[in-house]
């Protein structure tokens, strides 16, 4: 029996709006291959409801059952009997027994349809493009972490090995300049790292969560608000999305809460903005010293965020008011005349001092949130499954670490996202691939995994073009030009292809579509090249995000792996009226496969029906031109050229 053929998902092409009575309701539906079932089951919550014959489409049969939003809501799997025997589908696929832990499940779909497959732009501020150098960092204008600051004049010139304190000038005017530019490249969203007062360029660490660094504004004002408005004003008339950093875990050691009881330097022109080595030490007397964790009893030093000295954690429990405050930051910022719409949360769950109030705080942040738009978007950084925070009451989405970023990187690369050791068994192991994807994406509801930001890279993880060298390491260990060394830019283009059609919103990296390479951070923080752009890969991510966009079932198609051996993996897009197939051969040498087109599209291909390949990518160059391949009942027989990648579109 071919078992391929069993399939159901989470989609609205599997998972219906129905209801009488004006009840909500939802028809769930089964496909089997023609015949193949006897009779099938859909268990939910104890109970065993019978499955009708519906339809068939495709050569396919589809099965349906209808249960209301909250049976749908406690997660089903289908027992499918057959003449051969019961076989089990959850969402990591067929089996011969009951697993609990791959559930199926649905309810209101509680995540904004513009994020889902959105393409997301990322920009390092600091770093992308200065349009006022009127208002840069000075040198020496203040001290940071026990060394004056520095302001290098040159926007591309290299990162140095500690460049925290190290200014280049990127501000909110040179992104505002460069709309045109993403526009053309075919960004939809563009996520900002954290813009708030802050004495580092990365802006992790703020001193103030009210107001936009006077760095990023105009000249002479005293804060950048005004030019974040002005910002976010030309991003909407583009029809683009806003998104901004929220970083509600912890603040500066230069932060006005902090009450140092020894004086240190600080700027002239912005409050508080100080910093040292040492990192931050209380004040008990301080009428803001409930809003920290301290390291000993008598409250002079400050539990710092991963011992980041210049992060001292903020104490949600200890002080009532810290989370009224920080919740009106969080609207602030989400309605007019800022308008952002929607936050990144940095650290997410991380945040307070047990799991039980990270949950509440996230709950009372989301009413927050949606309060300002239900189409207002909530993503977390976080590196576990996420399955416990994506129930529709906390966060609509998370950066896809586990389900995409790690095993695309181990995959194509072998390297882990911090480029600190190269694993072979993972490197070209399709199949680890396959079921690592499988595994992972599986805890995690179908809207929100369409919305989850597919990165190949971002500041904190080592370049991906850095990765294809295969060089283990840091800047500090080495070198500025390591990082371009042995580097493989169809590798790269693989990627790209793979992360353009796979389920989830593709997040580009500023300059990653110019040919940046660089370690993990600092190293991935390199300005961005204006005058030095790869024009070859930026017109190859140009064609490709245009291949992604052209494609609605790109955004919300079903998703299924349909070949994982031999350093070779296949996957499909699809709905009941077209596919998009995706195949990689990371070998050296060629490969011959023979791809199963009918699982995505239909079971009773002829022999003369005909695919379209709409991208092709090996190591000698690349092209979007459509060439037609032909099929043999389904099936394509194909020699894959080394380190290829191909894209078709069928029925």
């Amino acid at each position: 029996m071919e078992t391929r053929t069993f399939f159901s998902d989470e989609t609205e092409n599997y998972v219906r709006k129905t209801g009488k009575d004006g009840s909500p309701a939802l028809e769930i539906l089964l496909r089997t291959g023609r015949y193949q079932a006897v009779h099938a089951d859909l268990l939910s919550g104890g109970m065993a409801f019978p499955m009708h014959w519906a339809f068939d489409r495709n050569d396919f049969d589809f099965y349906a059952c209808v249960l209301t939003e909250k049976e749908a809501r406690n997660g089903w799997i289908f027992r499918i009997e057959t003449s051969e025997g019961l076989l089990f589908l959850d969402k990591l696929g067929i089996s011969g027994k009951m697993r609990e832990d791959y559930v199926f499940s649905a309810g209101k779909d509680f995540v904004p349809y513009w994020a889902k497959g959105a393409v997301i732009y990322q920009i390092f501020p600091d770093r992308f493009a200065n349009g006022c150098p009127e208002n840069d960092v000075q040198d020496g204008e203040y001290i940071y972490m026990g060394k004056p600051v520095k302001k290098l004049d040159a926007l591309s010139d290299p990162v140095e090995p500690d460049d925290t304190g190290c200014f280049y000038g990127g501000d909110l005017k040179g992104i505002e300049e460069k709309l045109d530019y993403l526009e053309d490249l075919g960004v939809e969203v563009i996520y900002l790292n954290p813009v708030f007062a802050s004495p580092s360029s990365h802006r992790y660490d703020c001193t103030d969560f009210a107001h936009v660094d006077r760095h990023l504004g105009d000249p002479g004002e005293e804060n950048g608000d005004s030019a974040l408005i002005r910002l976010a004003g030309k991003i909407h008339e583009k029809g683009m999305k806003l998104v901004l950093d929220g970083v509600f875990n912890h603040c500066s050691c230069a932060h006005y809460w902090v009450d140092r009881p020894e004086e240190s330097e600080v700027i002239p022109a912005q409050k508080s903005a100080h910093a040292s080595s040492e990192g931050a030490f209380g004040n008990p007397e301080s009428p803001y010293s409930r809003r920290f964790h301290f390291k000993n009893e008598e409250q002079t030093e400050y539990e710092c965020w991963w011992d980041n000295l210049t992060l001292p954690k903020l104490n949600y429990e200890g002080d009532k008011s810290l989370e009224k405050e920080m919740l009106q930051v969080a609207e602030k910022w989400l309605r007019p005349p800022f308008s952002a719409d929607g936050w990144r949360l940095d650290v997410a769950a991380d945040l307070g001092s047990s799991l039980k109030y990270n949950h509440y705080f996230w709950k009372e942040f989301r009413r927050t949130v949606k309060s300002c738009g239900p189409d207002k978007l909530i993503v977390a950084e976080h590196y576990d499954s996420p399955k416990d925070w994506l129930s529709g009451d906390e966060w609509d989405t998370v950066i896809n670490f586990e389900g995409f970023c790690d095993p695309v990187s181990f995959f194509l690369t072998g390297m882990d996202k911090h480029s600190d050791f190269f694993s072979p068994q993972l490197y070209r192991n399709a199949e680890a691939f396959a079921r690592t994807v499988e595994a992972k994406t599986a805890v995690i509801p179908a809207g929100s995994l369409f919305a989850g930001m597919n990165i190949l890279d971002n500041h904190d993880h080592s370049r991906f073009l850095t990765r294809t060298g295969h060089t283990a390491g840091r800047l500090s260990d080495c070198g500025t030009a390591a990082a371009s060394g042995n580097i493989s830019v169809p590798v790269l283009r693989q990627a790209v292809l793979l992360q353009m059609t796979f389920p989830g919103a593709p997040l580009v990296y500023y300059g990653d579509e110019a040919g940046l390479c660089g370690f993990t951070d600092p190293d991935n923080r390199r300005c961005f090249p204006w005058d030095d752009i790869d024009e070859d890969l930026h017109a190859f991510y140009k064609e490709s995000i245009r291949l992604h966009r052209g494609s609605p079932l790109l955004k919300t198609g079903s998703f299924r792996f349909v070949f994982a051996a031999d350093n070779t993996a296949a996957f499909v897009r699809f709905t009941g009226t077209g596919q998009v197939f995706t195949v990689i051969n990371t070998a050296d040498e060629e490969r011959q496969v023979s791809l199963p087109f009918w699982i995505g599209g239909r079971a009773g291909y002829l022999e003369e029906d005909f695919v379209t390949r709409t991208a092709y990518s090996d190591g000698e160059g690349w092209t979007f031109e459509k060439e037609k391949y032909r099929l043999s009942y389904g099936l394509l027989d194909i020699t894959l050229p080394p380190v290829s990648a191909f894209v078709f579109e069928g029925e």
